[in-house]
């Protein structure tokens, strides 16, 4: 039985050799003016879930791999890693959001065009070090995966304005947004191992759905969780702007006057509507059916890896997703 330590444990070593060399090309590159952001961004890491993913992906095909393979391993997870840390800086400027896990965000503690700047910094960073291991395949995925992470935002906005909640636009926006990198990471060791096809299509659908169920869970705690669940107040999606799938579930059900009363407030960034959608929410068990959409995405991601043997590194690939279905079923025992 997998739990967290043993899932963290059992990959401690690439994790250290990821910390390091984010060390390593982030600090040897530090001057006078950027050396307290750096040091701060590095103070600050989060999980390294996504590393987390390039490791046990591998390993499930090939768990034993020589120096130079491993070295290039950790040159791809550290470059995926690097890219998170640059959208969620970026993120921050686009939200105005003052905390990134617990301390001042970039933005809030050295301004916007700081931000804006050294989230670039970040993102060439990691180009170069994909360059460094040669590989125009993978160059190639991680260029447009970060293309339509920007896609996802730019998306985002658009419906935004239009006040357009449907669906098919949320879908697009948490594909773009989230997923992507998600099925990055569990693939760039295929790509730099040569695995075949099917295994390649297993991991993707496996990342997919896992990425889908890492946001879906996101917005049920926004919506029905507490602020110790997230680290800061509920609902703030609704006021930072963002349509998620409970408000949209539940726009689908309120009255007319209802529904133009809690867009009104959306336009506003007006809390009392929000508790307004809240109230409805809950009214129509919309808790419920998000959480029984997450555990289904969480089945169809683990059902997924069926054609891979069993082994540590597929029960660890396990234990994260229900370690993402356990966040909503946590919240659902209080409910």
């Amino acid at each position: 039985m997998m739990d967290k330590l043993s899932v963290f444990s059992l990959i401690k070593h690439d994790l250290d050799c990821v910390k390091k060399t984010l060390e390593t090309v982030l600090l040897k590159r530090e001057n006078h003016d950027s050396s307290p952001i750096i040091r701060h961004l590095l103070s600050s890491q989060g999980k390294l879930l996504r590393p987390t993913l390039v490791f046990l992906s591998t390993y499930l095909v090939m768990p034993h791999l020589d120096k130079e393979a491993h070295h290039k391993l950790v040159l791809c997870a550290t470059a995926i890693e690097l890219i998170h840390m640059a959208s969620l800086v970026h993120d921050d400027v686009i939200d105005d959001a003052e905390l990134r896990r617990d301390s001042e965000s970039v933005k809030s503690k050295f301004g916007n065009p700081v931000a804006v700047t050294i989230g670039v910094y970040l993102y060439s960073v990691a180009l170069q070090l994909i360059a460094e291991v040669g590989s125009v395949r993978i160059l190639n995925e991680l260029s447009m995966t970060v293309q339509k992470m920007c896609e996802g935002e730019l998306l985002q906005y658009s419906y935004r304005d239009k006040q357009q909640f449907d669906l098919r636009s949320y879908y697009s926006v948490l594909e773009s947004k989230t997923a992507v990198l998600f099925k990055m990471a569990c693939l760039v060791g295929a790509y730099l191992f040569d695995f075949s096809q099917e295994q390649q299509d297993a991991l993707a659908c496996y990342a997919i759905e896992l990425g889908y169920s890492f946001q879906l869970s996101d917005d049920y705690l926004d919506m029905f969780g507490s602020s110790n669940d997230l680290k800061k107040s509920i609902g703030q999606d609704f006021i930072q702007g963002q349509f998620t799938l409970p408000m949209i579930l539940t726009l689908e059900k309120v009255t007319k006057a209802e529904k133009e009363h809690i867009i009104q407030g959306f336009r506003n960034k007006d809390l009392a509507s929000f508790n307004l959608l809240r109230d409805k929410a809950f009214a129509y068990s919309i808790h419920d059916d998000l959480a029984s959409l997450i555990n289904q995405k969480i089945d169809q991601s683990k059902q997924s890896l069926a054609l891979f043997n069993d082994s540590v590194y597929k029960n660890s690939l396990f234990f994260i997703a229900d370690y993402v279905l356990s966040r909503v079923r946590s919240e659902e025992a209080v409910v």
